[in-house]
């Protein structure tokens, strides 16, 4: 039986919080693009589903921190080095 978690549709949103979230989204597409993987690779590197992870890439998901942290990790950047840049 699959969970309640599973099935739960994504947060919208709020207007507020789009432009971080689409900076955050942008930097990890950049990463990505650098380092020339896929997002079919990253996703089956770091068992991350691949939907989950576009929508990241596109500022339309809110993600918790651990996945940004192990993202991060995966490329070998502090946190610290990622967010130097943003406003």
């Amino acid at each position: 039986m699959a969970s309640e978690k599973e099935h739960s549709p994504n947060k919208v949103i709020l207007h507020e919080h789009k432009e971080f979230i689409s900076a955050i989204g942008k930097k990890l597409k950049q990463l990505r693009t650098e380092r020339k993987l896929s997002i079919f690779k990253l996703c089956s590197d770091k068992n991350i589903s691949r939907n989950k992870y576009a929508l990241m890439e596109k500022g339309k998901l809110y993600f918790n921190l651990y996945s940004l942290l192990q993202l991060l990790d995966y490329y070998k950047i502090s946190p610290e080095e990622f967010f130097k840049d943003m406003k």
